[in-house]
């Protein structure tokens, strides 16, 4: 089943109503707590772009409910899309609509009508919640941009846990804690090149943290 959302939306209009939420990200972080059933204790579970499970179940779960995917789907993502079997409802952009119809992904599939415009508004949706001065005009990736949809469940007190985010600067090592050989310094130019510095999400993060909306593990 295939569906189109405005850009203003919440989490609850994707999955409907739930209590927890582990939003898992990419970072090598992941590995060094064995949080997987912890993770796939909560009622939602969203892995990011091509966050993997297989042979990592002991520190990422194995439970994936939503795999929002930001990126645009091409290069290196193709294999893992074509491979990918689960039973998860894709969360993405609308371009990637015939990218996954050639791939051959028959799961249910939500999609974004602008992403564009959810990415330039997600930290101006989070200032409802902390106060963030100085907005950077580049675009913040798809953690921030998840937050940004969880605007009412963080209101509501619903549980929304992260693992495997960066929220401190780092240098060297893999990019991903699934180590598909890209070296994090590598990725920094393109990370400076397209999205808003990475301290500006570490401070969203922290105050999210501060004012007890989120967890970070």
């Amino acid at each position: 089943m295939t569906t189109t959302f405005p850009p203003t939306i919440e989490f609850e209009d994707l999955v409907g109503e739930f209590r927890s939420i582990a939003i898992v990200g990419n970072s090598p972080k992941l590995l060094e707590s064995d949080h997987g059933s912890l993770i796939d204790g909560h009622d939602v579970v969203v892995r990011i772009n091509d966050g993997r499970t297989d042979k990592y179940e002991r520190q990422a779960g194995s439970k994936t409910t939503v795999r929002f995917v930001g990126i645009p789907i091409k290069d290196r993502y193709r294999a893992f899309f074509a491979a990918l079997k689960e039973d998860s409802t894709i969360v993405t952009r609308t371009a990637n609509a015939p990218i996954l119809a050639e791939l051959g992904w028959t799961g249910e599939t939500k999609y974004i009508d602008d992403y564009g415009w959810i990415m330039r508004h997600a930290f101006r949706r989070l200032t409802k919640l902390i106060p963030l001065d100085n907005i950077p005009q580049k675009n913040p990736r798809t953690g921030i941009l998840i937050l940004s949809m969880l605007v009412n469940a963080m209101l509501s007190g619903k549980t929304i846990s992260l693992f495997g985010f960066e929220i401190a600067e780092r240098k060297g090592g893999a990019e991903h804690f699934y180590n598909d050989g890209r070296k994090f310094d590598e990725t920094l130019h393109n990370w400076n090149d397209f999205h808003c510095p990475m301290t500006y999400e570490f401070d969203a993060i922290l105050k999210l943290v501060e004012r007890s909306l989120i967890k970070v593990n």
